[in-house]
């Protein structure tokens, strides 16, 4: 015998799932053009804000790669661009949380070497190439996908 179903919850699951394919939609229609690896390697590519209040009102935490501070904040999803730290940054804290900077240094060169592994293919036929090269990378660092 299966319990009964509760229609509250189903109207709230419902909602959520309009909800999160409107952010998706307004996810792409933003960010087009923008490759993956400008995605995860660049401090230009945009965090996207889900709840501005939270983001506006809690301290940033950042780490230094390669002479750039990577910042991110609750209520974002994603690293901010330059031009959102002014807003979303009351404060920035540091921290050093090893796990964290390691993943991101190794998804950061392993796509830098993908990339270079690219160049040659025509814009708008790389992505699958890309995808290949950036998991053989990750595999040679002991990285699954």
């Amino acid at each position: 015998m299966t319990p009964p179903v509760d229609k509250d919850i189903e109207t709230k699951i419902e909602r959520l799932r309009t909800e999160l394919d409107t952010l998706r939609d307004e996810v792409y229609g933003r960010l087009r053009g923008a490759t993956l690896s400008d995605w995860v390697t660049s401090p230009e590519s945009p965090g996207i804000v889900i709840n501005e209040e939270r983001a506006k009102a809690t301290p940033c935490k950042c780490f230094t790669y390669k002479g750039k501070d990577y910042c991110y904040s609750p209520g974002i999803i994603g690293m901010l661009e330059a031009g959102q730290v002014p807003t979303y940054c009351p404060t920035k804290v540091y921290e050093v949380r090893p796990g964290i900077k390691q993943r991101f240094e190794e998804f950061a060169e392993a796509a830098e070497v993908a990339h270079k592994k690219i160049e040659e293919i025509p814009k708008g036929e790389r992505l699958v190439p890309w995808l290949t090269a950036m998991g053989k990378e990750l595999r040679a660092k002991g990285i699954e996908v």
